[in-house]
């Protein structure tokens, strides 16, 4: 996996995943163990080092990838 072009941590990497499966902030806060203020600060940064407007361009560029 090429997630380090964009340095992904790895709890960036399992909230992308998390995310493409379906799961609203509120529940990957819970399955993670976390803030869904956590949860919101990651997507913010996945955004901002993926340069997308939003979470389908990201979800989309990481099918394209191969990544998910």
């Amino acid at each position: 996996m090429e997630v380090m072009q964009f340095k992904l941590s790895p709890r960036e990497l399992e909230i992308v995943k998390k995310i493409a499966d379906g799961y609203r902030t509120d529940d990957i806060a819970e399955k993670l163990f976390i803030s869904p203020f956590t949860v919101k600060a990651h997507r913010k940064n996945i955004l901002r080092k993926m340069n997308e407007r939003n979470c389908v361009g990201v979800i989309s560029r990481c099918i394209r990838e191969g990544w998910l």
